[in-house]
């Protein structure tokens, strides 16, 4: 018997250290497809990684599963009568019921818009009362109630269709019926005007409270039920003027609500609604627990007044309802706002009318020179439009969140009463919040709200969540000693840090390891993942001006610059293509980014999991290498993923899938979708450090380097104006 094939095939096994798992290309699932396709007439104007960000979101989002919510008779009875107030008051204020003529009801007023003390504070002062009443329940504020409407088996009814506005807007008004004052708008385009709108005044005592961390003053701090997380400019974007100008730019709702004729996601309000959320992240980053947090409610009241001035724009609003079949948004169905059987119905169409917009009216937007009257908004010169003031260095200083009482809020007027001493308090910055997470573990609030806009100027490092608490879904009372501490057990970062001195697009000056929360179906479990070499090639624009030796200012008798194709022969054979659209932030740079974006999202299971892949500025190609995280196959059932890649800039990346069994390695253009089992070869590590130890070859002295054949998806950024998902 001939054994060298048989000692071949063993060495083989030790050189590549194969075991059983083996990954391929699948087809991309259709439903998400069709939504890229939709979605991609636009993109001379919108980056890619938008349309794609937009998409996935909503993909996962149809996959979820949601809960009833609130069950409790005392919660039905209470939830009822504030729709009945409702209801009741929009007939009242009928005109074709009565002889007069109705102009508009109470109005509600941007945050910051004078006078205060009958403004802004007026609702702080509301919403403190209500959670310090337990009239509903023992266990449970009002506020809280309320806020639990906004989980289990309303969130579908209420996103991700045209009843999104007018859920919204009823929704809104059974607070106000609560509170017995109307709630101010949020205008976050003020504070997105600014040079870093971390810096508003919006996130202090005065208003909000702090921005990272759990609340330790302001009005909201110390108070009974839910506590509230923050973590701001982490992620998303707040809305920008251009944004609102681009929603008001369209004449139907059937362009401006999602699906959206639109075909492109720039027209699509709920779209940039979801930017706030990410934007502050935390609390009001997950859908299930958003409302705990009343920023909340002012933030969809800016949404609502967005709308209303859309809205009047169309004759017969209420005829304008696009028809859809999206599951609970459908023309005249009821809505959802839990189960409530004898609470009066509205129908999703007839929110669209005005006998419900009539009830509320709006006072215009800051705007330039007097800006609403108010001492913390400010008229920009430059650009003509208002903006917030910045927080002084005295208002950012925060109570230790250990500390409830350091950070109370005064009812006079909310000003922070640290009564620790001066070295006991510490400045409102990003370790506050990611101190908590340490102590705390992931937020237990669920699947996050997914923003397709991204603003430049974010820096990463968003919270990571595990399942929604089921005393969050109940709307049962919560502290933070509550939540499950055993969580962050099992949670491992993937402490890669990044030391840089160059300031490329996207890149902070001080950048933090990117944290993961290795969630898989509602579970935080590291055990459940597994990891795999992802390869990234990134080619700069033709275009990019770099030149790293003239940066150190040497004489040099030649042209050294690295893209320059007539000194570098072998540059000639790199396409010269157009560059795609990019975020805002970046149509000025001319450098290249720093780092491609790379992630992992579950087709067939509920998880996602990201890193990056570091990128050298300096050369007009560029390739590197990161490990992506993936659900753990077994024996019995295989896994699906998507896997994709972007760089800072919001351009995405095209896929290549290795193919199986070519010597050497031959990649093919694919979706990024894969399936993952247990079959032979390894393609994944059961560990980051086994698929770290699988790709590089170490062990032998004469042939270390790099085990193509281990790399099962590579990405190519070539800034292509096409779109990947028309490669395959």
């Amino acid at each position: 018997m001939d054994i060298l094939p048989i000692f071949l095939f063993i060495q083989t096994l030790y050189t590549l250290h194969l075991a059983d798992g083996l990954v391929t290309q699948i087809p991309l699932p259709k439903n998400l497809y069709d939504c890229l396709d939709q979605k991609s007439d636009n993109t001379s104007t919108i980056p890619s990684r938008t349309i794609q960000s937009f998409c996935i979101s909503n993909f996962v989002e149809t996959t979820a599963t949601w809960s009833t919510n609130i069950t409790d008779p005392n919660v039905r009875n209470y939830i009822t009568s504030l729709l009945r107030g409702v209801v009741r008051e929009a007939e009242l204020d009928d005109p074709s019921r009565q002889k007069r003529q109705v102009f508009g009801g109470p109005v509600r007023r941007e945050v910051r818009a004078a006078p205060y003390q009958y403004n802004w504070r007026q609702y702080a002062l509301a919403v403190r009362r209500l959670k310090n009443s337990f009239s509903v329940r023992q266990d449970t504020n009002n506020y809280d109630v309320i806020a639990g409407i906004h989980s289990g088996s309303t969130l579908g009814p209420a996103h991700q269709g045209p009843n999104f506005l007018g859920w919204h807007r009823i929704y809104l008004l059974i607070l106000e019926q609560a509170l017995g004052t109307t709630i101010p708008y949020w205008d976050s385009s003020l504070d997105f005007a600014m040079d870093d709108p971390v810096n508003t005044i919006l996130f202090t005592a005065r208003y909000f409270g702090n921005g990272f961390g759990f609340i330790t003053n302001g009005p909201f701090a110390n108070l009974p039920g839910r506590p509230i997380l923050r973590n701001i400019g982490s992620d998303g974007t707040l809305i920008s003027k251009q944004a609102i100008a681009s929603v008001l730019s369209r004449t139907r709702h059937a362009e401006i609500v999602e699906p959206s004729t639109a075909g492109t996601v720039q027209y699509s309000l709920e779209a940039h609604h979801n930017g706030p959320h990410v934007w502050v992240d935390g609390t009001l980053a997950s859908l299930a627990s958003a409302a705990y947090d009343p920023i909340f409610f002012c933030h969809h009241a800016f949404i609502d007044y967005i709308w209303e001035q859309f809205r009047r724009r169309i004759p017969n609003a209420e005829a304008d309802y696009p028809p859809t079949n999206v599951a609970g948004h459908e023309p005249f169905r009821f809505m959802n706002f839990g189960e409530f059987p004898f609470a009066p119905r509205v129908r999703t169409s007839e929110a669209y009318s005005a006998r419900y917009a009539r009830l509320r009216s709006y006072q215009p937007a800051p705007s330039c020179p007097r800006c609403a009257d108010s001492p913390d908004l400010v008229c920009n010169t430059d650009t003509g439009i208002c903006e917030s003031r910045v927080a002084p260095p005295q208002m950012r200083m925060q109570a230790p969140a250990a500390r409830g009482a350091a950070g109370a809020a005064s009812i006079a007027g909310f000003t922070a009463q640290v009564v620790s001493a001066p070295d006991e308090v510490e400045a409102d910055t990003p370790e506050r919040a990611q101190n908590a997470v340490a102590q705390t573990g992931p937020l237990a609030a669920g699947p996050k709200f997914v923003s397709p806009f991204r603003d430049g100027r974010t820096r990463g490092g968003s919270i990571p969540v595990a399942p929604a608490d089921p005393s969050l879904i109940r709307g049962k009372r919560s502290v933070v000693g509550e939540i499950n501490k055993n969580q962050l057990n099992s949670v491992k970062t993937n402490q890669q840090t990044v030391h840089s001195v160059n300031n490329f697009v996207g890149q902070n000056k001080r950048e933090m390891p990117y944290q993961n929360s290795f969630i898989i179906n509602g579970k935080s479990d590291i055990n459940q993942w597994v990891f795999m070499p992802v390869k990234v090639v990134y080619m700069q624009s033709s275009g990019a001006s770099i030149d790293p030796i003239k940066s150190l200012n040497l004489h040099i008798d030649h042209d050294t610059h690295m893209s320059n194709s007539t000194v570098y022969k072998s540059l000639e054979k790199i396409p010269n293509k157009p560059n795609p659209a990019v975020y805002d932030r970046c149509s000025h740079i001319t450098a290249g980014p720093d780092r491609v974006f790379v992630e992992s999202d579950g087709i067939n299971y509920s998880g996602r999991y990201k890193d990056y892949a570091k990128i050298d500025p300096f050369r007009p190609v560029s390739s590197s290498f990161t490990y992506i995280g993936i659900k753990k196959p077994s024996n019995e059932s295989s896994i699906e993923a998507l896997i994709t890649a972007y760089d800072t800039c919001g351009r995405v990346c095209k896929a290549k899938c290795l193919v199986f069994g070519s010597r050497p390695p031959v990649y093919k253009s694919c979706a990024g979708s894969i399936m993952a089992d247990t079959r032979f070869p390894l393609m994944y590590g059961r560990t980051y450090n086994e698929a770290m130890r699988d790709l590089w070859i170490l062990w032998e002295s004469t042939s270390r380097g790099i085990n193509n054949r281990n790399i099962p998806v590579m990405f190519v950024c070539d800034r292509d104006t096409s779109l990947p998902w028309y490669h395959v």
